[in-house]
């Protein structure tokens, strides 16, 4: 692997090497403008890249920050849940569907006088328009009933 390794950052350095070779041009940027100094071409070039590099690294701290202190709350809320209720393995209280989290949590129910559900599960569409001239219609029978 480490050979492997090697040989990928030998063939990387031979292709900069030359892109550097085959760009020594003068150029100059216009940015905002303003006329950047004169450098050859493979500078910029390289430039670019490594701008691209420390964004790429500063973006993926950033996300990684961002899963950390995402976490750090997840794991504020799971303790204080899971010090209310009995818990499974994975530290869930039983607000968050009792000892299987895969169970979607039961739908509350309506007022007492009226003896139903509030919760109405959606019909299902008769047919179904894809990209404005394929029609697909969905199994007239139940898939659930197949096992």
């Amino acid at each position: 692997m480490a050979l492997f390794r090697l040989i990928v950052w030998l063939l990387l350095l031979a292709g900069l090497a030359a892109v550097a070779v085959q760009n020594t041009a003068l150029a100059s940027l216009v940015i905002l403008g303003q006329k950047t100094i004169s450098l050859p071409l493979w500078s910029w070039l390289l430039g670019a890249l490594g701008l691209g590099a420390m964004t790429s690294v500063f973006l993926s701290g950033l996300i990684q920050w961002t899963a950390f202190w995402s976490r750090r709350t997840e794991r504020k809320v799971m303790r204080s849940v899971g010090s209310s209720g009995p818990a499974d393995s994975r530290g869930w209280g039983s607000s968050f569907g009792g000892n299987n989290p895969a169970t979607p949590p039961t739908p509350t129910t309506g007022s007492p006088k009226s003896g139903r559900s509030a919760y109405q599960p959606p019909a299902p569409p008769k047919e179904v328009v894809d990209a404005d001239f394929r029609v697909i219609r969905p199994p007239s029978r139940s898939l659930e009933d197949e096992s």
